[in-house]
């Protein structure tokens, strides 16, 4: 009985563990991502919700092109 107890309390960190990883990890690969794109911080400078739009846009567009488009092309 012992044994079914330390190894639900050890499965219970473990959860927790893996979670806390991978909340941890994405955290900082988005962190990462973002302080790096020079089209993202022109976007997060703009000054109205309009002007952060047409960057935001334009810097979504950018991306997906650079780095899933052109890489699938060839």
């Amino acid at each position: 009985m012992l044994d079914i107890w330390t190894l639900a309390f050890a499965f219970g960190f473990q959860i927790y563990f893996d979670f806390s990883g991978y909340r941890r990890s994405r955290s900082l690969g988005t962190g990462a991502w973002a302080s790096s794109s020079p089209e993202l911080q022109l976007a997060l400078s703009a000054t109205d919700p309009r002007d952060f739009w047409k960057r935001w846009h334009i810097s979504l567009s950018s991306w997906i092109r650079d780095y899933l488009y052109l890489p699938l092309q060839g």
